[in-house]
């Protein structure tokens, strides 16, 4: 919520790299909308 769902700026708020993000999205099994990315 706090990023309006964009993986770029969650993962800069985590310290980890946008692809780090995706994958524990994957591994958790979280969905998301690919257009939220943008």
């Amino acid at each position: 919520k706090h990023t309006g769902g964009r993986r770029r700026d969650a993962s800069n708020l985590l310290g980890w790299g946008r692809n780090t993000l995706t994958r524990k999205i994957k591994e958790l099994g979280t969905s998301y909308s690919k257009a939220e990315d943008e």
